[in-house]
């Protein structure tokens, strides 16, 4: 397995949970 590679799915992964973190705190925030 490459770096780059690996590196990428490090990055989408970080963006992954940040997105689901904004869209949990967005969700907890409307109630």
């Amino acid at each position: 397995m490459k770096e780059e590679t690996y590196k990428q799915y490090t990055v989408l992964a970080i963006l992954a949970i940040a997105v689901a973190a904004a869209a949990a705190f967005l969700a907890r925030r409307r109630k």
